[in-house]
């Protein structure tokens, strides 16, 4: 028999923890305006120098979920 009592605590501190997320999301394009499919884009969290690869898609779109509240500098 499990206490929900006691269960039910856990579950909500483990939910507010995994809503503390948010993403990046962004599209390359060349300067005439054409995207630039296969990109990889560095995201950079400023404070902790922590780097997140990706890559963008076929149509230039990239996104970068699941990242801790900061500041982040992107490079291509």
């Amino acid at each position: 028999i499990i206490d929900i009592s006691r269960v039910l605590p856990f579950f909500l501190a483990a939910g507010c923890v995994f809503a503390q997320s948010g993403q990046i999301a962004g599209r390359v394009t060349d300067p005439n305006g054409a995207v630039v499919p296969g990109a990889q884009i560095t995201i950079t969290e400023v404070n902790t120098a922590t780097t997140r690869t990706t890559i963008t898609n076929s149509d230039g779109y990239y996104t970068a979920p699941n990242l801790l509240p900061g500041s982040y500098s992107g490079s291509l």
